[in-house]
């Protein structure tokens, strides 16, 4: 390694200290007075540095203190000259055998620069699902991702959808006469930052104390074991997972559920009838963002508008992120053919080339047939309205199918 590629590391290092950890200490333990007789301003993190500063460190700190503001504190002389020092703005040096207990103790309790560990052994960095210690990949369909294998003579049923965050829904059915068993394991990495874990019934509280926000991982599970970044006072590793590990044990023709939620809000499930609940109100939530779908005679537009453009969008939100792209090219083209009214909605007469159009409309899909010919009526409730198109709210109620005919 070079000195350059070593002075690199280091500013990497400190960069990471200063953004990632917060201080370990109770509030009862700082004096901000003292801080303030000192010139130092506790609003900045604090960074203790009491090996003797050479030049490679001098080095590194200088760097790190173009980009982040931080109070870095000296508790050994330096052989560097005062001109040198007095570059890292921020910088004092403070003689240990004269400094008191009070501040120390303040110092300490504000020091971001401490002994950090996990008691979590980081497997992979990404997320992911195994059964039987091999990755489940899943397979996309409007609006959920699944997958159904077998192991170990176990039928696993797997589903991850969308409601409040990201969602795992799985079920372990034994067909055979005699029990058995298989290991299941959940990976969820948490953004870069550093966390506070509480465990409360059927729910985990999630604190980020860089910026403060909050999660909740909400779980159904038999047998799972959890394991968090340790919190020891307010101790842990930057690189933060979620991980779960279960062995499930079958007897013959029994069936278990496990459910595992990841948002920002939390949540109550007690059965699989709450799950299977959860599930549609999913598909619903997604249907009614989605709420049109179309027959033309222009195959490749039914594909974009139909299939890909949503399975896009919804994958990004599936990861937390967005396709603003996908997202106004689905809405320019829904637009193409319907038009809203205050009173309802109507076909884009000029789209000569649609055959079919559903509507999402109260949890369930209205067809509306359309036909190009020499004349205009809508024929829906078993009546045949002439010259007129409009699609109401009373007429969605009433009819799963509307036919509609535009002269050319």
């Amino acid at each position: 390694m070079t000195k350059k590629e070593y002075v690199k590391r280091l500013e990497d290092l400190i960069f990471n200290r200063i953004k990632y950890h917060a201080p370990k200490g109770q509030a009862q333990n700082i004096d901000l007075g003292l801080l303030n007789a000192y010139g130092i301003d506790p609003t900045y993190p604090i960074f203790i540095f009491k090996k003797p500063l050479d030049q490679l460190f001098y080095n590194a700190f200088l760097s790190v203190k173009k980009h982040a503001k931080f109070n870095l504190i000296l508790f050994s002389n330096s052989n560097l000259s005062k001109r040198k020092l007095s570059k890292l703005d921020m910088t004092y040096l403070i003689d240990t055998e004269e400094i008191g207990s009070n501040l120390y103790k303040t110092l300490e309790s504000l020091n971001v620069n401490y002994l950090s560990h996990s008691t979590f052994k980081r497997i992979g960095e990404s997320e992911y699902l195994k059964i039987n210690e091999q990755k489940l990949e899943f397979k996309y369909m409007p609006y959920y991702l699944t997958n159904k294998i077998m192991k170990n003579g176990i039928i696993i049923d797997a589903k991850s959808f969308i409601l409040n965050g990201k969602n795992y829904f799985l079920t372990f059915s034994n067909p055979n006469d005699t029990g058995a068993e298989i290991d299941f394991e959940l990976n969820l990495p948490l953004p870069r930052g550093y966390y506070s874990f509480k465990n409360d019934r059927g729910c985990v509280s999630i604190k980020n104390l860089t910026n403060m926000q909050k999660a909740y991982f909400n779980y159904f599970s038999p047998d799972c074991k959890f394991q968090f970044s340790n919190v020891e006072g307010i101790e842990s590793s930057s690189f933060a997972c979620i991980h779960i590990f279960a062995k499930i044990k079958l007897l013959s023709k029994e069936t278990k559920t496990i459910f595992f939620n990841f948002g920002d809000k939390r949540m109550f499930v007690g059965s699989k009838k709450d799950i299977l609940n959860l599930f549609q109100i999913s598909q619903n939530k997604t249907n009614e963002i989605f709420d049109l779908q179309v027959i033309t005679h222009d195959k490749k537009f039914d594909e974009r508008f139909n299939v890909i453009l949503p399975r896009n969008i919804w994958k990004k939100w599936y990861n937390f992120d967005f396709d603003q792209e996908s997202e106004n090219e689905w809405i320019k083209l829904k637009n193409s053919l319907v038009i809203n009214f205050d009173n309802g909605k109507q076909i884009n007469h000029e789209r000569a080339d649609i055959k079919v159009i559903k509507f999402f409309y109260k949890n369930c899909w209205k067809k509306v047939f359309v036909v190009h010919n020499n004349s205009n009526y809508m024929y829906a409730d078993n009546i045949k309205y002439f010259n007129y198109s409009l699609l109401t709210k009373d007429i969605f109620e009433k009819n799963n199918e509307i036919y509609l005919s535009f002269s050319e």
